[in-house]
């Protein structure tokens, strides 16, 4: 990697769901429940009045935060309009949130591609608060066994 620019130069990654023993890893979402976090598809929170403003702060935080990010986010309104539904209502079957109390504290998601069988690994975050608790680790779980289910051979991410 070049100094200043490691966002750019970082390498795809791909993992062969088929060969993945994502059993093995369901603990971690044990672990995260016993703590008091939840999980669900936002597929099944769609009707939460609240839904727009919850995502834009979860992934507005993770875009923010990631390696790639130049400092800027969209709008709230920008969001609602060019990125909510395609990016995520449309494919809320494959975003799993993670919640305390009320609180949305966490988000990932593979958006499964139903011909070509593969997934694309997208945003993953966590709030700061309830970093280094494992939430982290159980929503990559609960987002690589949706996958599978929706018939993901291989994930990517980059």
């Amino acid at each position: 990697m070049s100094a200043g620019n490691e966002a750019k130069d970082m390498l795809p990654l791909k993992l062969d769901i088929q060969a993945a023993p994502l059993e093995t890893y369901q603990h971690f979402v044990a672990q995260a429940e016993e703590q008091g976090y939840r999980f669900s598809w936002l597929s099944a929170l769609c009707n939460d009045p609240a839904l727009r403003q919850k995502l834009y702060i979860l992934v507005q935080a993770g875009v923010l935060n990631s390696p790639q990010s130049d400092g800027t986010f969209e709008s709230f309104d920008d969001f609602c309009e060019r990125l909510l539904q395609p990016y995520y209502l449309d494919v809320a079957d494959s975003y799993i949130i993670a919640t305390f109390e009320t609180e949305w504290i966490g988000l990932s998601g593979i958006v499964v591609d139903r011909e070509t069988h593969v997934g694309q690994s997208g945003l993953t975050v966590v709030k700061e608060a309830h970093q280094g608790k494992g939430v982290a680790k159980a929503l990559k779980v609960l987002s690589l066994t949706q996958a599978a289910k929706q018939g993901a051979t291989i994930v990517v991410t980059a």
